[in-house]
């Protein structure tokens, strides 16, 4: 008679969840520009703490890819500094790089101490090629950073109307990439939570949430997968 009676009630407090659930589950969300029109994406804060960890590796012959704000920001002893563009026809012009990573016959050899390739691989499609691209660029002991949006971030729609939206990684698969390209994996790690992703899925920003329920990753979260590479 108790186990019937303990059934009944679970039964009846799942009905109940469910009723809960549903009243409360919408199709809606603010925007799906990953928070960058309401302020500081999450995933920026992530990208930042790694950098501020890996800030001593940013020195010599340094390559940014789109500009060069994190060259910039955290830097140490650069010497010169160069943006990667992408083009299909490649190019040079004082620092400014036109090219595609893929093609690797273009790309000039042992050039850069350090590499800095942030939220770019995502948008290739063949990502292979992509790495050895990096590769062949970065000179023997240089430093490649990494970060690629993870399995819990949603599509860029920007990217994917003009050159595509392809790849979302997790760690696992990132690193088995990397070394397949007989690169040196240094460091990797995932940030990210359900809180996090859940917020960034539905459009809000940094400035928007509780900063001590960020800082916490999951590993079943993958909002952003961040890596060290070496040659």
């Amino acid at each position: 008679m108790k186990n019937y009676i303990k059934s009944i009630l679970r039964k009846l407090k799942q009905q109940i969840s469910r009723m809960v659930f549903r009243r409360n589950l919408d199709d809606t969300f603010i925007s799906n520009d990953f928070g960058f029109g309401r302020g500081t994406p999450i995933d920026r804060m992530y990208i930042e703490n790694f950098f501020k960890k890996q800030a001593g590796e940013i020195s010599g012959v340094c390559l940014e890819f789109g500009d060069t704000s994190y060259i910039d920001e955290f830097g140490k002893s650069v010497s010169k500094k160069y943006v990667f563009n992408y083009s299909e026809e490649s190019s040079k012009i004082n620092n400014i790089i036109m090219g595609d990573l893929t093609k690797l016959d273009t790309l000039s050899e042992n050039s850069f101490d350090c590499i800095l390739c942030i939220n770019v691989l995502n948008f290739i499609y063949d990502l292979p090629s992509a790495v050895l691209g990096l590769k062949k660029l970065i000179k023997p002991n240089g430093k490649i950073i990494i970060t690629m949006a993870g399995v819990s971030a949603h599509i860029s729609r920007y990217d994917m109307d003009r050159w595509g939206d392809y790849w979302r990684l997790t760690d696992k698969a990132a690193m088995k990439l990397f070394k397949d390209a007989g690169l040196n994996v240094d460091k990797i790690q995932t940030y990210g939570n359900p809180y996090a992703c859940s917020a960034q899925i539905n459009g809000y920003c940094m400035e928007d949430l509780s900063q001590e329920k960020i800082v916490t990753s999951h590993p079943d979260y993958q909002l952003l997968v961040a890596c060290m590479l070496s040659k």
